[in-house]
């Protein structure tokens, strides 16, 4: 078994070009469908999800991110789950995740 966490403030995801080098075809097409207000909060936690996935994976950035699905369903045991970023103190614009790898 192996877990990745990840921790991640927005101003990280706010730079021109990231959805095409971060997001897989599928995110876009979620993010697109969400309001302008929820995009860049949306952007992080996608981000430290798929962080967390990487890490708990061996890989980090080796693998291309934009081929990581961060809210798909994966059938390699894998649990993946979204950290509450207020109950562990943290100020506003931070996104955290947690992954277990072989968790089966």
């Amino acid at each position: 078994m192996a877990i990745g966490v990840d921790l991640e403030h927005s101003a990280g995801v706010m730079f021109p070009g990231f959805d095409d080098v971060a997001l897989t075809p599928a995110e876009r097409q979620l993010l697109a469908a969400l309001a302008p207000d929820q995009a860049t909060l949306w952007r992080t936690a996608a981000w430290a999800r798929k962080e967390a996935l990487l890490k708990a994976r061996g890989t980090g950035l080796r693998t291309e991110p934009a081929s990581v699905e961060a809210y798909a369903e994966h059938g390699d045991g894998t649990v993946l789950v979204d950290l509450d970023t207020v109950a562990l103190g943290l100020p506003a614009g931070f996104a955290a995740a947690l992954a277990v790898f072989g968790a089966q």
